[in-house]
């Protein structure tokens, strides 16, 4: 930390138990925002049912503020602390100013483009990080009451993500580094082991897709919407195959109503004709999709005119 002094009126224990839980290989990073759209910090609550469900809910939340951002697995994760700072007098005595800057370094192999900008955008806000180990461990920050783990503060400005193409014996990768604040303490990391968990694996979380959208053959009762994931591709996308006519919803910006779906009908992968009420000329429509593990902001924003 950045205090001086943090010192107790009585010297703390220095001992620990044999059964120590230690810290594993680094396997994953969770971007967290520090503070929801309220300013409540965002956490685990060690209190709560772990399970499954308590989970995928933070994965999926709809506000992006309490959203859980997992990156790819990564490889050679190296977290290094630099050394601490002192003060040197005449005597050649010593005076303590700060602790060392924490880094972690790792690459996501075969990363593509998208993933180094959307890395790079967490400079914008106040975030944090949970790591997930090789023995399926999330790592953070013990709260004072020991009743939550907080992601561990990052310094937003450091963080970096850097595209490596292939070359030689080197494949292509998305490096990423970035500094842990010295507001966060080494002392208050805290281990939420997997043995913790109800039924839950954190190395098979994966954060959402981000799914972009086009439309065509657009009349006054359907048009047909192209679904899809950017791969690294500039002509030959990732469908987003299998949503039924249940998971689309419309509405009509212009009326301020809801626009009722008659069918959705996928043909080819990924391609959606959808069919409606009939609406007027010129009017503006909004689809909005919904399905675990894809974030369709974008389809949402990229509003349809009819003709």
């Amino acid at each position: 930390m950045s205090d001086l002094c943090v010192c107790e009126s009585t010297l703390p224990n220095g001992s620990q138990p044999n059964c120590a839980t230690i810290i594993g290989l680094q396997k994953k990073f969770i971007f967290v925002p520090l503070f929801d759209s309220t300013g409540a910090r965002n956490s685990i609550d060690l209190s709560a049912v772990l399970n499954a469900a308590y989970f995928t809910a933070k994965i999926n939340h709809v506000d992006y503020s309490k959203r859980w951002y997992v990156l790819p697995e990564m490889k050679n994760v190296t977290s290094e602390i630099g050394d601490p700072t002192f003060e040197e007098f005449d005597d050649k005595t010593k005076a303590f100013v700060r602790s060392g800057v924490r880094t972690a370094l790792g690459s996501v192999i075969h990363g593509i483009p998208s993933l180094e900008g959307a890395i790079n955008s967490f400079r914008c806000d106040r975030v944090g990080v949970f790591i997930i180990d090789i023995n399926g461990s999330i790592i953070g920050t013990i709260s004072d009451d020991e009743t939550l783990l907080y992601p561990k503060e990052l310094e937003s400005q450091s963080i970096n993500a850097k595209l490596v193409l292939a070359s030689g014996d080197v494949s292509q990768k998305v490096d990423i580094a970035f500094q842990f604040s010295l507001n966060d303490s080494d002392s208050s990391i805290r281990v939420l082991k997997q043995s913790d968990l109800t039924g839950v694996t954190p190395l098979t979380f994966t954060g959402l897709l981000t799914v972009k959208s086009t439309y065509s053959a657009i009349g006054l009762s359907s048009f047909k919407a192209k679904l899809f994931v950017e791969n690294g591709s500039a002509l030959t996308k990732f469908p987003v195959k299998g949503l039924l006519a249940g998971d689309f919803a419309l509405y009509n910006v212009t009326d301020s109503l809801a626009v009722v779906i008659i069918s959705a009908t996928e043909n080819p992968d990924g391609t959606y004709t959808i069919t409606y009420a009939a609406q007027g000329a010129t009017e503006v429509l909004r689809l909005t999709p919904t399905k675990t593990g894809y974030d369709f902001a974008a389809v949402v924003a990229s509003t349809i005119t009819l003709p």
